[in-house]
């Protein structure tokens, strides 16, 4: 789905975050393994952590950019398989 994930990847270079995640969310229902959207939205994560980082060192964490931003950095890492943080979650130690 080369596709898809280009046009995950443009709205992430728009900073359109959140059409991002909706376009990739709805292509993992499709196919749910398809490693190349999963690369997009990595990369959608990956910006949402620093646009995030970046309002917390600015002491602007407390506002509903910063919590909008963070809410969907927390969706969007559920659907890579990562924390907040980046990391892969091990599936076998989830809750």
């Amino acid at each position: 789905m080369r596709i898809i994930s280009d046009r995950i990847r443009e709205k992430v270079d728009a900073a359109e975050y959140e059409e991002a995640y909706f376009i990739g969310r709805a292509a993992l229902e499709e196919c749910a393994s398809d490693v190349e959207v999963i690369a997009a939205l990595s990369d959608l994560t990956e910006r949402l952590r620093s646009k995030c980082m970046g309002l917390a060192a600015q002491k602007k964490d407390c506002g509903p950019e910063y919590h909008a931003l963070e809410s969907l950095l927390i969706e969007a890492s559920k659907l890579t398989g990562q924390d907040i943080y980046g990391h892969k979650i091990d599936s076998s130690t989830a809750p």
